[in-house]
């Protein structure tokens, strides 16, 4: 019988995994070495998942208040999308992305970021409807680099692109989308907002070439990574270095504001007004610049601070974006000017708090008491009629918790229904490793009255009830638990 199969499968279970336990074999030990996950790749599980799930359903509330709608693109492209995206001199480009080739001996590649599919979405699906298009994602991203605390080759990102407005107030709205959203998880206090502008391309190309002449003589004092740059003419990214060394070198460096065009500075300034308008505070930093080819004007980063959580310094940025006004022309589209924005999923999961996290509803726990008398010899297949009469019963306490199990699920309430162990053993997992609310006991003289009887874990009291006033007697039950326990 059914019942009975899955009784003994529960039973060969507990009989496997107690074996398992105590007397693994080296080769059983060596399978489950190669089976481990890959290095820099966790399996997300337990409190971790949940704070995972919590972060991506507060993007999405947020984002319903500034209009954004969802995207989901694939963690494959085309290598090509990202090499236009990123520049081919880029660390993620040169020395982070996994590329592999195609049976069409074209390369794809693991996305590292979520900007260049958010983009060649939108030119492939809603050029033709109206500007602005804003769009929210979270999803894996795929960079190979020595796994750190708060991030590994496979990581999580959540973020939100602007396509179609160059204001200076989409810039402070985009900031101030990722303020609330931080701000709804309890972190504005543990980072500090650093803006600055790369101003226009002949803003960038003058300051550029004064900045590489800057640098000439100086750059064998410098970090190797900063002379890599410098090679490579990735000159504005030596200004992001991380070096003490480099820094020193770095603060004595022209400024930027210098170059910068009218109109760049006059951007700038009315990004700072509108931000000063929302009351949000922030530094200036005129030597933050991005990590990726397509920013101009407008940067900023949230950097992790008062937070023991996260590492300081290079890898203490929370959250961070900037405009990128080229890059839907570069990918073939029209000329619109965007502005978007990414955080590290990993990274908020390690700052925000336990407590934010909803809290879980308290499950009901339905305990079948079984006949002890074949508890023993499950595995029989003896046809006496003790022990037929036996198999029969617990077929039937089976199939009569399942029948309940249901009924209480269909009322939207969570319910533990367990076959292995003792009753014992049942009552103290339902209280102790699932917090149950209630027990429903079901045994041979529940089953021959068609009653249950019903035990509030909270305060003791247990009693019997008819199990066809099931449904009435959970609502009034549970409910009274949940209210007497919200008053607390």
């Amino acid at each position: 019988m059914i019942a009975r199969a899955a009784l003994k499968n529960q039973n060969n279970i507990f009989l496997k995994n107690k074996f398992y336990r105590h007397f693994k074999t080296s080769s059983e030990n060596k399978i489950l070495n190669q089976l481990k996950t890959l290095r820099g790749c966790d399996d997300i599980i337990g409190k971790e998942a949940e704070k995972h799930a919590f972060l991506k359903h507060n993007l999405a509330k947020i984002a319903q208040l500034y209009s954004y709608q969802p995207i989901e693109t694939p963690i494959i492209e085309s290598k090509d999308i990202f090499d236009r995206c990123l520049g081919s001199d880029s660390d993620v480009i040169s020395k982070e992305m996994y590329v592999f080739n195609h049976m069409s001996e074209n390369k794809i590649a693991l996305r590292p970021e979520g900007t260049a599919g958010v983009v060649r979405a939108f030119i492939n699906s809603h050029l033709n409807k109206p500007l602005p298009q804003k769009f929210y994602y979270y999803g894996p991203m795929f960079r190979y680099e020595r796994p750190q605390k708060g991030r590994n080759r496979q990581f999580h990102q959540l973020g939100a692109e602007f396509i179609g407005g160059s204001t200076p107030l989409l810039d402070a709205e985009s900031i101030a989308f990722a303020s609330n959203m931080l701000s709804q998880l309890n972190l504005m206090n543990n980072v500090k907002l650093e803006i600055n502008t790369l101003g226009d391309n002949e803003s960038r190309t003058n300051y550029r070439g004064v900045l590489k002449k800057y640098f000439e003589d100086k750059i064998n004092l410098m970090s190797i990574e900063s002379k890599q740059r410098f090679e490579r003419g990735s000159i504005l990214r030596i200004l992001d270095s991380k070096d003490p060394g480099d820094i020193e070198i770095i603060n004595k460096a022209p400024n930027l504001y210098e170059f910068l065009t009218k109109d760049s500075l006059t951007q700038f300034n009315q990004v700072i007004e509108c931000l000063q308008e929302l009351e949000i505070k922030f530094n200036v930093n005129p030597h933050l610049v991005r990590g990726l080819d397509y920013y101009c004007h407008t940067v900023f980063e949230f950097i992790g601070c008062n937070s023991t959580n996260i590492p300081m310094g290079r890898q203490s940025t929370v959250l961070a974006g900037g405009r990128y006004d080229g890059l839907v022309k570069l990918f073939g589209g029209p000329d619109v000017s965007s502005i978007g924005w990414a955080a590290g999923i990993e990274r908020l999961a390690l700052m925000i708090n336990d407590e934010l996290l909803p809290k879980k509803t308290r499950p009901i726990s339905v305990i079948i008491i079984q006949d002890k008398n074949n508890f023993g010899d499950i595995n029989s297949d003896s046809d006496n009629n003790n022990t037929n009469n036996t198999n029969n019963t617990n077929n039937s306490l089976i199939l009569k918790g399942l029948n309940i199990s249901e009924r209480i699920r269909k009322l939207n309430i969570p319910v533990i229904f367990n076959l292995s162990g003792s009753i014992q053993k049942q009552l103290k997992r339902a209280t102790k490793d699932y917090n149950c609310q209630l027990g429903i006991i079901i045994g041979i003289k529940e089953l021959e009255e068609n009653i249950i009887k019903i035990k509030q874990f909270d305060n003791e009291i247990q009693n019997d009830y008819p199990l066809n006033q099931l449904e009435e007697i959970i609502n009034q039950l549970y409910n009274n638990n949940n209210n007497d326990n919200n008053n607390l």
